[in-house]
């Protein structure tokens, strides 16, 4: 993780790992088929069509949903003594944060799996070929199955989007009570961060084209990227402008942002979108044995 120390409370960069695994190995798995959605290897276009079916068939009355999480903790340590892991506090933080998009969160019930390995995050990020070897004894199709590093140098954690029958999340130990976890959760459940531009255009201040540019969210203000600085009270630091002088005004605090921990939120939208995919892509495929 590249940090900036200048005296100034800076964002832990986080990876853009979801676009750059999507748009190189695409092609070597299986998709979610969703009637009336046409398969595409470019999330932008596949995200497109999700968003139109949301918007002609709106879920109105949002039950909880509930999705299994298996926990596969990686060890480097050959010879020591693995203990059961308590990860209760990490899913409590994650529940808290997910309740008002009426999504949850539970263990299986059988338990942890512990791996020996001694390589960190950032090596399964840099290969698909690498995850499928690893993941492939241990992996439960039917939870959401997170990984878990002691080390990382990079990147802390990245996961697929949803038109990928991938339910795994990477993610290192020091952050699973941290924002960068719901971040990647966040992108498990197909949002884009709040100022992309790997997928999509990037928005501008007049924000006219929301719907397309961006994250394609429109509760979202337009967001500069790469803007590395914030305050200790959580503000922007410096001014940053789009291409006619205008000002941005980002929400420091949402999820999707690389606002550090000043991210507390979902925009409203954010969590109609993310309950829709999970009820009509994810949910489906997983079987709740909790």
């Amino acid at each position: 993780m590249r940090k900036l120390l200048l005296g100034l409370f800076l964002i832990a960069l986080l990876p853009l790992a979801c676009q750059r695994q999507l748009q190189q190995d695409a092609t070597a798995y299986k998709k979610n088929v969703v009637h009336g959605v046409v398969l595409s290897d470019d999330y932008d276009v596949y995200l497109d069509q999700i968003i139109a079916l949301q918007q002609k068939f709106p879920i109105e009355n949002q039950q909880i949903l509930r999705f299994p999480v298996k926990i596969h903790v990686v060890n480097p340590l050959l010879n020591s003594e693995l203990r059961d892991e308590d990860f209760s506090e990490a899913l409590n933080f994650l529940n808290s944060n997910f309740i008002s998009s009426n999504i949850q969160f539970d263990f299986v019930k059988e338990g942890n799996d512990y791996i020996y390995s001694e390589r960190n995050v950032d090596h399964f990020y840099k290969s698909a070929n690498v995850e499928e070897f690893f993941t492939k004894k241990t992996y439960d199709e039917n939870a959401i199955n997170l990984y878990v590093f002691d080390d990382y140098k990079d990147v802390i954690g990245y996961t697929h989007y949803p038109v990928l029958n991938l339910n795994r999340i990477f993610i290192s130990k020091v952050h699973l009570q941290d924002p960068a976890f719901v971040h990647e959760m966040g992108h498990f459940f197909g949002l884009l961060h709040t100022f992309e531009k790997e997928i999509t255009q990037q928005s501008d201040v007049s924000d006219q084209n929301c719907g397309s540019n961006g994250d394609k969210i429109c509760d979202t203000p337009p967001d500069p990227f790469g803007a590395s600085f914030i305050e200790k009270d959580c503000s922007l630091f410096g001014e940053y402008h789009d291409k006619s002088g205008r000002d941005y005004r980002p929400n420091l605090n949402n999820f999707m942002s690389y606002y550090g921990s000043c991210r507390t939120q979902f925009s409203p939208q954010q969590q109609d979108l993310m309950y829709f995919i999970a009820k009509v892509i994810k949910h489906p495929k997983m079987r709740v044995r909790v």
